[in-house]
């Protein structure tokens, strides 16, 4: 998920068990529609829609992300979408993924076996267990078991993974926590509607999805300049590169991208 921090891990599915999910008589699939609008800093930078469709096999979760922004006086546009298919048991069997912007496409599919998960296309620099779980899989997990305690990984951050855990701190309210390799943590609360929807996801670094009405997220909004709103001040003259110590988490903003790398951080 593009939306920074653990957000992704909260997901924005409702709280619905699976077992309560079924194809409507007439043999065609169940299907439940959300909207979203992502916000940064008070301003609004993108809209989610995730469609979750039920049949005799299982389920298919599929979401898209669009961000707009401007970096400067440059518009950018990013549109993310993740496809997760499981079996009624939620036990997950494929992802695909895919990210565009202007003319570059970046997409992988990742194939569960027992042995692992089998990634083609811009596979992860660490290998996937068997048993972790996608994280646009886990509201539903969370929602039949009320809880979670595994491992997760993020299919838009480059299929990082790290060990999850999700538990009810009052009511109507999560707390979603990722500890990434390299011991960096991320962290999210999640809010819930009287019928167990999630209304709200707000990350460690203060981005927010509020569900939306589908007029609420096709309405346009004027474009934020990301370099101006993460900016980090820094008094005096740079002189060179500048070397970040400590166990630190860099902001996630929608178009730039940490990642666990081979000896410390990559930013992109």
């Amino acid at each position: 998920m593009v939306l920074a921090g653990v957000a992704g891990l909260g997901g924005c599915a409702a709280r619905v068990p699976a077992a309560a999910i079924e194809p409507t008589p007439q043999g065609h699939p169940s299907v439940r529609e959300r909207a979203y609008t992502i916000w940064l800093g008070g301003a609004r930078v993108g809209t989610a829609h995730e469609e979750e469709r039920w049949t005799a096999r299982g389920v298919e979760l599929v979401r898209t992300e669009t961000m707009k922004f401007l970096r400067g006086n440059t518009p950018v546009e990013l549109v993310t979408t993740i496809a997760v298919t499981a079996d009624l048991a939620l036990v997950p069997s494929r992802v695909q993924w895919s990210e565009r912007g202007g003319s570059a496409l970046h997409e992988a599919v990742a194939v569960r076996a027992e042995r692992g998960w089998r990634i083609t296309g811009e596979a992860p620099i660490h290998a996937l267990a068997s048993a972790a779980i996608p994280a646009e899989l886990v509201p539903l997990l969370v929602a039949r078991d009320h809880g979670l305690v595994a491992p997760v990984f993020l299919p838009a951050r480059g299929f990082v993974t790290g060990a999850g855990r999700i538990e009810p701190v009052a009511p109507g309210r999560f707390i979603a926590r990722l500890v990434l390799a390299g011991g960096m943590h991320a962290e999210a609360t999640i809010d819930t509607a009287a019928d167990g929807t999630y209304v709200r996801i707000v990350d460690g670094e203060g981005v927010i999805a509020m569900a939306a009405s589908p007029e609420e997220a096709a309405a346009p909004y004027p474009l934020t300049d990301l370099i101006a709103a993460t900016a980090i001040p820094i008094s005096g003259a740079a002189t060179g590169p500048i070397t970040i110590l400590g166990n630190l988490a860099l902001p996630a903003v929608p178009g730039q991208a940490a990642r666990t790398a081979e000896g410390g951080l990559e930013l992109e």
